[in-house]
């Protein structure tokens, strides 16, 4: 509907599932049943579903990866600057938040390369064109 015909999309989502996103999730209450699954959108068949009828679509897969110097350096960039993060962790009981942080830090320490931390975080890339 908003995209007349020829108009162009794009649309970059996370790839639902992985370990740090289970992790934090076991974390997060529950949302309204309504408002469907934001990770939906890291699967191609639910995008084509939704939207293939509309768009000539095209898929392209890539990862940018979580880089720091540590486990602690990088829960401390995402949980305060990535805004669900951050609005997470400031809903959470005390020691929930800090089960949470340690959780978290001891699985990215297990992403350790070459002195730092390079967590993978794939995501597919969503490029259409509408059709006439």
């Amino acid at each position: 509907r908003v995209a007349r015909p020829g108009g162009r999309l794009g649309v970059a989502a996370w790839r639902p599932g992985g370990e740090l996103a289970e992790l934090v999730d076991s974390f997060r209450p529950p949302g309204p049943q309504s408002a469907g699954n934001p990770d939906d959108w890291g699967r191609e068949e639910y995008v084509r579903d939704l939207l293939g009828a509309a768009f000539e679509l095209e898929f392209a897969a890539g990862d940018c990866p979580l880089v720091g110097e540590s486990g602690e350096a990088i829960w401390e960039l995402v949980t305060t600057s990535v805004g669900p993060m951050r609005d997470l962790v400031a809903r959470l009981e005390p020691p929930r938040r800090e089960e949470l942080h340690r959780l978290e830090v001891e699985l990215l320490e297990q992403y350790r390369i070459d002195g730092g931390i390079r967590f993978p975080q794939p995501y597919l890339l969503i490029l259409g064109r509408r059709r006439a």
